[in-house]
Formats: C-alpha cells, sequence, structure tokens
C-alpha cells in the first residue's frame, strides 16, 4: 500500500517577501512612452488620444490587419513572343469580409483574367482568390496594363500591373557570311606626348547582318511579313549559335543540348526552330552543363529542331530587295535592343599565351595576308593673320599603325577570338603588338644582359620593348642602345642577367614590340561556313604612358 504525503508539510521556510516595485513615473522619450506599474505588477490603463499615439503598434496592427495582399503585385512578361499564363492570388487580413464592387481593367488588349465573379465575398481572416492570367499574342506592342479591385469600402483597393513588349519572330535563315557589329563608343583626348581615353559605355550595341538569296515568291513573302510587322520588335535567333539537331517534347522544361561556345544566357531568350511555320519561343532560367533550363515548360512537340539564341531587335534601315532575273537578293541589319552583355574575364586560352606590363601580347592572330606597318606623324593646317597657311606636328612622337586579321577555325578558337576582342571595349584598351620582323639578328657573342646585334637603327631611339624567343624560352623586355662596335654592329642592355652567355645560334626570333590599340569603334565580325571567323582590325600605337 503507497501512502502520499504532503512534502510541504515536511519544511519550514523563512524566506522573506520580495521588495515592492517602486512607482515609475510617465515620461514621453519621441514615439516611447514609459509608464508606471502599480504594486501588484499590473499596467494601467492604456491612455487615449495624444498618449495613445505614441504607443509603437505591433506587427499585425501596424503591417498585416485590414490590408490586402496581391501575390506578384507586378507581372514583367518581358519580350512578348509566344502566349502563357500567370497564376496571381489575392487575400484579405481585414477582420470583416469584403464585396467587390468592381475589377477596373486597364489597357488589358490580349490579356485575360479568369476568376472570381464580380459579386463575391472575400472571406475575412485570410480569404482568398486564386486567379489565371492568359497572355495572347494580341496585345499592344508595348503593353502598360492594369487590373484593379475595388471592393465595398471605398478605401479598400488593390491593383496588378503587368508590363512587357510584344516581339514577332523573323523565322528566315540567312546564308553565309553573317556579319556580326558591334559599335562601342570612346572619346579620345590627345595631347602632345600622349592621350587620355574615356569609355563611354560598358557595353556596345550589337547589330547583325543577314542576308538572302530567295526565288520571287519566297521573297515576296518576306517582304510581306516585314511590311505587316515592322513596326514592333522581332524576336532574332542568332543562326551561327545554332546547335545540332535535338527532339523536344510539350511540357518539358529542359533542353538538352550543346551549350558551349555559344551566347546562351540566363533571362534570355531561346528559340527551338523546326521550319519557318515550326517554332517555338521561350526563355532561359538557367544554363547549365550540356542543358538549358527554361522558366515555363515548352508547348509544343519538335523533333529535330536546332536551338539558337535570340535577341530582341529592330531594323532601322528596314528590308532591302535587289531583283536579279528569276531570284531576289535581300539584306536586312538587325540592332539589339539591348546593350550585349559579355563575360568581362573570360579564361581565352591560345590567343593570350603571355602578359607583359599588365596588358596581352598578341602572338597568335592566325593572319592570313601581308602584315602592314605604317610610320605616320600627325599634322594641323593652320593659317597665319597674314593669310599664310603653315602645317604644324601636333605631337611630338609619331606613331605606328597596321591592320591584325584574325582568322578562327572551329566554334572554340571562334568564341575565343570573339571574347578576346570584346575585352577591347572599341578604342578604349590596348595590347602589344608582335611585328615578327625579326628585326633583332645576333652579331656575335653576348650574355642576357648585353647582346651584340646587326644595325637596324636602334641607336636613333630611346629604347623600344622586345620579344625574344630562345631556345630554352620566350624574354620580354625593354631594350636600349649601349653604343656600336667596331664593325658597326649595336650593342642592346637588355637588363637580363649578365653570367648567362649567348651565341647567334641561341636567339630563334627577336622582334619589336608596340603598344597599341584599335583605331575604331566598330568592330566588325564575318562569320563563314563550317564554323569559321575572320576579323579585321586597325589599330595604332599609343605612348608608353597611355596605357
Amino acid at each position: 500500500m503507497k501512502i502520499s504525503y504532503p512534502i510541504e508539510l515536511c519544511f519550514s521556510y523563512n524566506i522573506p517577501p520580495p521588495p515592492v516595485v517602486p512607482d515609475i513615473p510617465s515620461k514621453d522619450i519621441q514615439s516611447i512612452t514609459m509608464v508606471s506599474v502599480s504594486e501588484t505588477g499590473t499596467l494601467p490603463s492604456v491612455p487615449s488620444g495624444q498618449a495613445r499615439a505614441n504607443f509603437i503598434d505591433g506587427f499585425w496592427d501596424s503591417e498585416f490587419k485590414d490590408n490586402i495582399f496581391i501575390q506578384p503585385g507586378m507581372i514583367s512578361l518581358g519580350y512578348i513572343a509566344t502566349p502563357s499564363h500567370h497564376s496571381i492570388e489575392i487575400w484579405s487580413s481585414y477582420t470583416k469580409p469584403l464585396t467587390l464592387n468592381q475589377l477596373k481593367k486597364i489597357k488589358d488588349k490580349g490579356l485575360l483574367l479568369k476568376g472570381q465573379h464580380p459579386v463575391s465575398i472575400l472571406a475575412a481572416y485570410g480569404g482568398h482568390w486564386d486567379y489565371t492570367l492568359d497572355v495572347s499574342l494580341d496585345v499592344e506592342m508595348n503593353v502598360e496594363a492594369q487590373f484593379e479591385w475595388q471592393f465595398n469600402h471605398a478605401a479598400v483597393k488593390s491593383t496588378l500591373n503587368v508590363l512587357g513588349s510584344r516581339v514577332a519572330l523573323w523565322p528566315y535563315p540567312p546564308v553565309y557570311p553573317v556579319t556580326e557589329s558591334w559599335q562601342w563608343f570612346t572619346a579620345i583626348i590627345e595631347t602632345r606626348v600622349g592621350e587620355q581615353r574615356l569609355c563611354n559605355g560598358s557595353k556596345p550595341i550589337q547589330q547583325l547582318d543577314y542576308r538572302y538569296n530567295l526565288p520571287l515568291r519566297v521573297a515576296a513573302e518576306q517582304i510581306k511579313r516585314y511590311e505587316a510587322q515592322g513596326t514592333n520588335r522581332h524576336v532574332v535567333p542568332v543562326w551561327i549559335d545554332a546547335t545540332p539537331p535535338v527532339t523536344v517534347t510539350a511540357g518539358d522544361k529542359v533542353i538538352h543540348t550543346e551549350v558551349t561556345g555559344r551566347d546562351f544566357k540566363a533571362d534570355g531568350m531561346v528559340v527551338v526552330y523546326k521550319d519557318a511555320n515550326r517554332y517555338e519561343v521561350a526563355f532561359i532560367d538557367k544554363v547549365a552543363e550540356s542543358a538549358l533550363v527554361l522558366k515555363r515548360p515548352l508547348m509544343f512537340d519538335l523533333a529535330g529542331a536546332v536551338v539558337m539564341p535570340a535577341i530582341a531587335a529592330i531594323a532601322p534601315d528596314g528590308l532591302n530587295s535587289v531583283r536579279r532575273g528569276a531570284r531576289i537578293e535581300q539584306q536586312i541589319c538587325w540592332v539589339n535592343s539591348e546593350p550585349l552583355s559579355f563575360d568581362s574575364s573570360p579564361q581565352l586560352q591560345g590567343l593570350i599565351t603571355q602578359q607583359y606590363l599588365g596588358r596581352p601580347v598578341i602572338v597568335k592572330r592566325g593572319k592570313s595576308g601581308g602584315v602592314r606597318d605604317d610610320m605616320a606623324f600627325t599634322w594641323y593646317d593652320k593659317t597665319t593673320a597674314s593669310g599664310q597657311q603653315m602645317m604644324i606636328a601636333g605631337r611630338e612622337l609619331g606613331h605606328h599603325s597596321t591592320t591584325i586579321e584574325w582568322v578562327a577555325d572551329g566554334r572554340e578558337s571562334c568564341w575565343q577570338l570573339r571574347q578576346f576582342l570584346l575585352r577591347f571595349k572599341g578604342r578604349l584598351n590596348t595590347c602589344w603588338w608582335v611585328s615578327f620582323n625579326n628585326e633583332i639578328c645576333l652579331a656575335g657573342k653576348g650574355s642576357r644582359k648585353r647582346i651584340l646585334v646587326k644595325p637596324a637603327g636602334f641607336a636613333l631611339s630611346d629604347g623600344c620593348h622586345v620579344y625574344l624567343r630562345w631556345r630554352d624560352g620566350t624574354q620580354l623586355v625593354f631594350a636600349q642602345s649601349d653604343g656600336v662596335d667596331s664593325s658597326g654592329n649595336e650593342i642592346l642592355d637588355i637588363g637580363g642577367d649578365g653570367n648567362i652567355p649567348v651565341e647567334p645560334g641561341d636567339l630563334l626570333g627577336g622582334h619589336v614590340m608596340r603598344l597599341m590599340r584599335p583605331d575604331d569603334d566598330r568592330v566588325k565580325i564575318s562569320y563563314l561556313p563550317r564554323h569559321r571567323m575572320r576579323a579585321v582590325m586597325p589599330m595604332k600605337e599609343v605612348s608608353d604612358g597611355s596605357y
């Protein structure tokens, strides 16, 4: 048998009562009110009027209570190229039901909002409605729609904004060559001893020049399409980045295809193209390895379709046509509606193999023609007060100029060259140009500090940067003349190790290097069949102080 006793009866407690809490007088500190607490620990009654306004409301009262919430609050459609559907939810935190008096629609052409009937009642404490916004291709060119829910209380209303731009696909594949151009904006301030370059745009304007050679009937169809849709932005596929054929199914949200060496970007557009009548435009959520993750599932089944990145573009110069016999040659230049985005620090291999004084050294350019090397001074024509014309040298130093022609073969090489050309940013950035003219030929024994070379006029200048290719590697240095020997050969101080001897057979090539920049803010690239690329760029020398 078990007996329980109150354990408190077995012990005696001599604990004094707690001290009385003293009165704390009320005092306003900005918007916070300090109130006195009674001896019993209870709060006094809540004051009214101005004193009540000094209390800080909790989250429920200040942020949550008596509100209408719309999720999402704004729908950005971006470029509208295909129909789409969007889910919308409205819910209430009011403490009493609300009656919808009117759903006001502004500029809603091509938009259909499907959901509750206008006389519906929105329940209190979390009542919610679900809507679906259907977007068709009949929308305005610039979508700026509003949907406003007005309830039985005049002050209770909520607005949904819908923004976007309608675009139409230009579904015609061009013939090669395809020309891509970038227009940069560089301001150059020249002085007598150098120059200063200012970048007026961190991203270039991209243009794609497409050409066609079509039968009369097909060309007429293109003319009619442009005539009907020319005021719209167009979705223009970047045909030079087309992938091998793939098969996609309606509902797919991932396209497995080759993505390397192509201009696919997150938030960009992609075209799945079967022919001029069967295609689909989608939006990229993420570019993964060998796959594109889409923001919305595909709507159509397409077998044997190519996948290409696309841009939203306009054609300011229109569609130009010339009839030659039974065929028509057409040309259209598309201008990207947005500045071209690119990787500012790509991993380049092969094109730039060395760095010198913080600038890339161009040692591989795939030239296909002769190498120009022009030398000139800057002159200005001035008329004196007496009417006499004079020619005045504008700079103390002359400058060399040349034209570099790059030729790349293979998709990876083309992609590397394209990324490299973007780094110039028009006329802004510089590089070291190697002449490969073998100006430096050893005339006798020397060392890695002082070499004896055949006469090449080095004594007439204050020195130059040179590219020396030895049997054991390359050496990029600044060489200065140190006089001539009894045979007329020049002595160059290259600042290396004087303990390493050299003989004429040790130098495989010695070339002059010059610091140069592009001489044109417009870069033109020609794409040829079988993943070949050609770019011609005029270059101009800058002084060493104008890096």
